[in-house]
């Protein structure tokens, strides 16, 4: 969603994923993104981008997983675009993303339209 201030809402809700196989095995996703653009759009900072992911809704707080991605962005000119981004991993249980906890990671892009 966009609001009148500029700034972008993103929420979306996914039940399994796509390696996920039976109905015991299937995990709720809740994504999140919340964007702010300044400078006609220029710099893009996304301060809140990740996802909550549950396991097993009766034992919550041992199966759970928080992925956290921070991003910002800046587009140099109309072509390229340079952007930092952490992804930060926490949880417990058996879920695909726990397995992630001690991999956490800083990227940097260049990117380039031609």
């Amino acid at each position: 969603y966009h609001f009148a201030n500029g700034l972008y809402m993103n929420l979306q809700y996914l039940h399994g994923f796509f390696t996920e196989r039976g109905t015991d095995a299937l995990n709720d996703y809740f994504f999140v993104q919340v964007e702010k653009k300044f400078f006609d759009g220029k710099l893009k900072i996304l301060p809140l981008n990740g996802a909550f992911i549950v396991s097993d809704w009766s034992k919550i707080s041992e199966n759970y997983n928080i992925i956290f991605m921070p991003e910002i962005s800046y587009m140099a000119t109309d072509n390229a675009e340079i952007s930092l981004k952490a992804a930060i991993f926490d949880g417990k249980g058996k879920n695909i993303f726990s397995k992630l906890n001690d991999f956490d990671l800083i990227m940097f892009r260049l990117k380039y339209n031609f």
